[in-house]
């Protein structure tokens, strides 16, 4: 953890930001412990990261739901492919005025040409990305009220959302100016 995220931290804040990574995961892990500790207090996630790793970002999901302190997150510019859907562990979901955010069906950069030449193993490769794309789908689905069918739809656009589209597919609460605007229902 760097001195910026532990200073951060010290106020209950974290910051997601850039490619989401087995570091990224490490980072939020450890954070999430700390916080636990201190007996799990609301805490505010900032999010400004194009996506990244799936697997990583599934166990960073993961750990924030796990989390039973409040969460608030904020997009700040981007919340892109995985990002987008950590975005959706938070119990309060906002973005400021011009971020956009993107949901899409998963892709590789790890296929290898042995894999494309042997059936069986291209079938393994397949059958894994169809998998963890049911699991981003779920979460969607559970997140915004949408069907599996609209979920999907919305991933074949491929196409970044002003936060206005995602406020109205459910992606997002409330589109913020400042921090002071949020409007959390259960801060009230």
């Amino acid at each position: 953890m760097t001195q910026d995220q532990a200073i951060a931290l010290s106020q209950n804040r974290l910051s997601i930001s850039g490619e989401v990574t087995t570091e990224t995961h490490a980072y939020v892990s450890s954070a999430i412990w700390n916080l636990l500790i201190r007996g799990s207090p609301p805490i505010t996630i900032y999010i400004t990261s194009k996506g990244g790793n799936v697997t990583a970002g599934l166990d960073i999901f993961d750990l924030l739901r796990f989390y039973v302190g409040h969460k608030i997150g904020i997009v700040n510019g981007i919340a892109n492919s995985i990002s987008g859907v950590i975005l959706q562990a938070c119990d309060w979901r906002t973005a400021t005025p011009h971020s956009r955010i993107l949901v899409h069906h998963i892709t590789s950069t790890a296929f290898r040409l042995d894999v494309a030449r042997d059936p069986m193993m291209l079938a393994d490769y397949i059958n894994s990305m169809e998998a963890d794309q049911k699991k981003l789908d779920e979460i969607l689905v559970n997140r915004t009220g949408r069907s599996h069918e609209e979920i999907r739809k919305m991933c074949e656009l491929d196409c970044q959302l002003p936060v206005g589209d995602a406020l109205s597919l459910g992606l997002l609460d409330q589109v913020i100016v400042k921090e002071e605007d949020i409007r959390d229902p259960s801060r009230v």
